[in-house]
């Protein structure tokens, strides 16, 4: 039986590490939007809604905005229940920064807690596992993920896949349904939780000396809960937009060393957490040196080390073989990230939250092992305080975007997108000079990318200077190909100078290569109804509603061809439609009142003025429509 003052001892270690993690990353509640959170929060369409709840399970999922961007969930792979905890914020905080940042602390200092309870099971002296977990809280490698409330799919990665492993060793020895329930929302959350199964199969054999033969009710649970998720990821909810990364270097020699690089950058980021960068710099192209050779040689002799030790420890069961084994799993909770299978982000902070309890405890227990126990505590308070100060000083770089595109060209002045999303930063504050001159930068780091071109193009736009918006969105649509969304904003370029038949072949060259864009039917739509073809332009708006039945635009042009139709009633119902969508659209509540007026309800149309006074005050068409039917 446990004894009262053990209990008392590990809830005092909790409170420490709550506190530890508020004092190191509490800061982060002040932090704005940055990042991907524009994509996933700012304008993520299915969270302002739980009407749209059922979209988590349908491929609308993934619709696609053009140019790489995502304009429902904002997620380029399935992360169900990370959006659902987005639709939870959103109902509790509405768009406030804070309280999204407040939830990720939150489930921070919750996954700490867990990996704590997790890790007492693993080591026979408790203190290692308090230590390790204090490591974990106040770490600045895992700043990165708890600063961008997009990366929290990392976080409840983690959190669940610690929570299979806890139930696994602890709850009724080792409860089959709370263990596949955990490793199911570890899954949905993000691909990563496919590393349970591995550490699983170690911790049973090489520390606890499980039986295999008795546990296997867990492992065909386990192994349905794998077989499960990948179905349905890579098979009924794979994503058509998502595109693939092709591994720049086919040679396996030069595959090699690039894992290699990226894993010993990983160890130094844990061991020496200086440097920090959102977007690290590292040359797919690599030239044969013998430094890489070394790092390659160095690598290789770790890893059958490693093997041949986790081999011995079947046998015997000392502190050593659990410093090796804890190694060892850090390495294989870390193979998704090493490019063994090529990521869109070839180096990033967030992909060690998971790995890096694994590394705390590893090195809980070679300090415990190997410094002197009178300077022990001396050692271990100073360097918790270093690793505070250093998550403290980088969660103000991701106060704002622009602190943090500032700290990343710190670190690397060649970052393609430091550059470009520094440049946007400057756009959205009218800041245009300063924005064409860092999207140029980053021209000239990717003169083949379209990205910078299309920018560049809508840079050009803001200042009226239509004709060198138009030659840079030709250059984005020759190099990207099948994107429909330079040729649609070129349409609109062309729409400012009045070249209507440009415009036209523009948008039609875009439906070629993209039928299904939305904003490509939409806009066509409008210059059909310009050019007086109001039947076409009806059918082009539906097809754009067909597409993207969220689309604001094309259900408000559609209305306005019906009443240039004088088909009042249908106009009508159009905008009724409209205000579902969005009920603060003063111009839906002025052309309601006008249909309204023009059926000779004038009532009615008086109601639908003054609410479009109510939401705009300034609006003159409703005040002089207003005043005419006073007289």
């Amino acid at each position: 039986m446990i004894s009262s003052k053990r209990y008392a001892q590990a809830y005092i270690e909790i409170i420490l590490i709550i506190l530890a993690a508020v004092i190191s990353y509490g800061s982060i509640v002040r932090n704005e939007f940055v990042f991907d959170d524009f994509s996933t929060i700012v304008n993520n369409k299915l969270i302002i809604d739980w009407k749209n709840i059922h979209q988590l399970f349908s491929k609308d999922y993934f619709a696609s905005g053009g140019m790489r961007t995502y304009t429902r969930s904002g997620e380029a792979s399935y992360r169900p229940l990370v959006t659902l905890s987005y639709f939870v914020d959103y109902h509790i905080w509405g768009l406030n920064s804070h309280g999204f940042h407040a939830t990720n602390l939150l489930l921070h200092i919750l996954t700490a807690i867990i990996f704590y309870l997790f890790s007492r099971q693993l080591v026979i002296n408790k203190f290692s596992s308090f230590l390790a977990a204090m490591l974990y809280a106040v770490h600045p490698v895992v700043s990165e993920t708890v600063n961008c409330i997009s990366f929290r799919e990392d976080i409840l990665c983690a959190l669940f896949t610690y929570s299979a492993l806890w139930a696994s060793y602890r709850i009724a020895r080792g409860n089959t349904i709370i263990v596949s329930i955990s490793l199911l929302l570890a899954l949905f959350s993000k691909e990563m939780g496919m590393v349970f199964f591995p550490i699983l199969l170690i911790l049973d054999r090489c520390h606890f000396s499980h039986n295999f033969r008795k546990r296997y009710l867990l492992y065909l649970a386990v192994s349905a809960c794998c077989i499960f998720y990948l179905i349905i990821r890579f098979n009924i909810m794979r994503n058509e937009f998502e595109p693939s990364v092709p591994f720049p270097e086919p040679g396996m020699t030069s595959r090699l060393l690039i894992i290699a690089r990226i894993t010993g950058h990983y160890l130094m980021l844990c061991l020496y957490p200086i440097n920090f960068s959102i977007d690290y710099y590292l040359p797919l192209f690599v030239n044969v040196t013998s430094k890489h050779i070394i790092s390659l040689i160095v690598l290789c002799a770790i890893l059958i080390f490693l093997f041949y030790t986790l081999i011995r420890s079947i046998v015997t069961h000392t502190k050593a073989k659990d410093i090796t084994i804890f190694l060892s799993l850090f390495f294989i909770s870390l193979l998704p990230a090493l490019n063994i299978i090529p990521l869109k982000n070839i180096i990033a902070d967030r992909y060690l939250y998971l790995p890096f309890g694994f590394m705390a405890l590893f090195l809980s227990l070679l300090f415990d092992r190997h410094i002197v126990h009178r300077y022990f505590n001396i050692v271990v308070v100073s360097y918790a305080v270093v690793l505070c100060m250093l998550s403290i000083a980088r969660s103000h770089d991701w106060m704002t975007s622009y602190n943090l595109w500032n700290s990343a060209l710190r670190e690397n002045a060649f970052s393609f997108h430091a550059n470009n999303n520094l440049a946007g930063w400057y756009k959205d504050h009218n800041m245009i000079e300063q924005s064409i001159s860092y999207y140029k930068k980053a021209l000239q780091l990717r003169p083949d990318d379209p990205i910078p071109y299309f920018n560049l193009g809508n840079s050009y736009k803001e200042i009226n200077e239509f004709g060198r918006a138009i030659y840079y969105y030709r250059k984005a649509a020759s190099l990207s190909g099948t994107d429909p969304e330079p040729y649609v904003n070129m349409a609109t370029a062309y729409m400012e100078l009045n070249q209507i038949d440009n415009a036209a072949e523009a948008l039609r060259e875009a439906i070629r290569i993209a039928p299904k864009s939305s904003a490509a039917h939409n806009n066509y739509g409008v210059i059909l109804s310009e050019q007086g073809k109001l039947e076409e332009a009806v059918i082009e708006h539906k097809r754009a509603i067909n597409y993207d039945n969220r689309n604001e635009n094309a259900f408000f042009n559609l209305a306005l061809c019906y009443i240039d139709l004088k088909e009042y009633q249908q106009a009508l119902k159009i905008f009724h439609h409209l205000i579902q969508l969005n009920d603060s659209y003063p111009q839906v509540y002025y052309f309601i009142g006008f249909c309204f007026e023009s059926a000779g309800n004038a009532e009615q149309a008086r109601k639908f003025y003054k609410k479009a006074l109510e939401i705009n005050p300034e609006d003159k068409a409703s005040l002089k429509k207003l005043r005419n039917l006073s007289h």
